[in-house]
């Protein structure tokens, strides 16, 4: 005799069949209202596969909206032995309605998995295989489920297709294992590298064992491609002083070098590959890119590397980097540089007065009457004064220095500022003809040239010109 329990499943096996077989009823309906409703409830049951047979014959239905709810029901319950039918039926409609029918076997997949038989996934890309080249992105990312025989399509559409392969697929290879992601990723950069906007699809992508593939991209892209790259260099932080991260330093956009400074994650990066790098940006020529060198020191002493510990980094950078630290805790001051042993004094807006303090007493209007009679107006005996040092205070010619005592590099500075009293650009040879002049070699004075731009006394705005810093030389 059969147990309670037996029975309420039947019950319920009896109970769901009955409210399928309405719904199926439904469907042919002549009552354009019930028929709607029917192929709406369809939509939301899965699985529905015993009403497949039944949506399979109405997926050519001339109700338009009707259709739609068909497709979509045999999209999300599709099996084996219909699949010839159903890419059939998708060569009828439109290839906007046909992208949405995709989207919801992509969706599907996601959600509840693909085919798992090995005759099955290779049947599902024979079909897909058919589908025209505007529906390849969805297409790729249906097959990265796909298992093997998916996954090998898509190394042939890369490998065979490159020039035309889509990409809007690219995104989707982020769903292959790590190896055959990274092989796809070099092939893609080595032969599509010349299309700049291949970057804006890999960005997501890219870790540090492909970044090496971008170079291609790097060397062909614009200064804008390539501050992308830079940043997503800092991003994955400074592990070597080598590779593309050199190409990146060595650019000659300075917006390039700020974008690798602007993102450089510390965290992620090793202690001596981020100094030996930094060890080239605070001598750039470049101002801005000086300073944000300086700045990432300074965090550097309050950040931990990968491969360091906060005390060591600390030390290391003091002894090496002391005098950029010092400009970088002057120009940033909501980084801690207290570390360095520097306090600042902190001074309030409004002063506070302390009611112990004689200071505070305050006077009288006959008390400041008085003081003002007993002063006498000085404004007279002050001009003369300046009048007669003015002699004094005249700023010394270039005739005034005895060049024969003084330094190369001070010589450099000193006909520099006489040649460019507003502190403009000069031309380096116009420069360079007036030092020689003062029985100075050509060798010593490229010499002295380049200590004066790695101290960051001079830089050069173009190649051929020069001008001092923004501080008094």
């Amino acid at each position: 005799m059969p147990d309670k329990k037996t029975i309420d499943l039947n019950t319920l096996e009896k109970k769901e069949l009955s409210h399928l077989r309405n719904i199926m009823w439904a469907l042919s309906s002549s009552n354009k209202t019930h028929m709607y409703d029917a192929a709406s409830k369809i939509t939301r049951i899965f699985p529905v596969r015993p009403l497949l047979p039944i949506t399979m014959t109405l997926l050519h239905d001339d109700d338009k909206y009707a259709q739609k709810l068909y497709f979509r029901t045999a999209a999300r319950n599709m099996i084996t032995p219909y699949l010839d039918e159903f890419f059939r039926a998708l060569d009828t409609i439109n290839p906007a309605e046909r992208e949405q029918v995709l989207q919801n076997i992509e969706e599907q997949f996601n959600e509840d998995g693909a085919p798992v038989s090995a005759s099955a996934q290779k049947k599902w890309v024979e079909c897909l295989t058919r589908l025209d080249h505007e529906h390849q992105p969805t297409v790729v990312g249906i097959m990265v489920k796909l298992g093997t025989p998916g996954i090998s399509q898509i190394k042939r559409m890369v490998r065979q297709q490159t020039d035309t392969f889509s990409l809007k697929s690219i995104p989707k290879l982020k769903a292959l294992d790590k190896r055959t992601r990274s092989a796809l990723i070099k092939v893609i950069c080595q032969k599509a590298g010349d299309r700049p906007e291949v970057l804006s699809y890999m960005k997501d992508l890219i870790d540090k064992s492909t970044l090496k593939y971008l170079l291609t991209v790097l060397k062909n892209g614009t200064w804008q491609i390539r501050s992308e790259i830079a940043a997503i260099a800092g991003q994955l932080g400074i592990t070597s002083s080598r590779g593309i991260v050199m190409d990146i330093i060595g650019d000659e956009n300075w917006r390039v070098k700020q974008s690798l400074l602007e993102n450089i994650n510390i965290s992620k990066s090793k202690f001596s590959a981020l100094t030996n790098l930094l060890n080239y940006l605070v001598y750039d020529s470049h101002a801005r890119v000086r300073s944000l060198a300086e700045k990432v020191l300074l965090l550097m002493g309050n950040i931990q590397c990968i491969d360091s510990d906060l005390e060591t980094q600390r030390v290391k950078l003091e002894k090496k980097f002391r005098k950029q630290l010092l400009n970088a805790a002057a120009a940033n001051t909501d980084i801690d540089s207290k570390w360095m042993g520097i306090s600042r004094e902190i001074i309030d807006v409004i002063p506070r007065l302390s009611e112990e303090d004689e200071s505070t007493e305050g006077i009288t209007l006959n008390e400041l009457s008085e003081e003002e009679e007993e002063e006498e107006p000085i404004v007279t005996d002050l001009l003369a004064a300046l009048k007669a040092r003015q002699e004094e205070v005249i700023s010394p010619t270039i005739e005034d220095f005895d060049f024969t005592t003084m330094s190369v590099t001070d010589i450099i500075i000193v006909i520099l500022k006489d040649l460019a009293p507003d502190n403009g650009a000069i031309p380096i040879q116009v420069l360079k003809e007036k030092v020689l002049e003062q029985d100075i070699s050509e060798a010593d004075f490229q010499h002295a040239l380049t200590q004066l731009e790695r101290e960051g006394v001079v830089y050069r705005p173009k190649k051929d010109t020069i001008r001092s810093t923004d501080i008094d030389v």
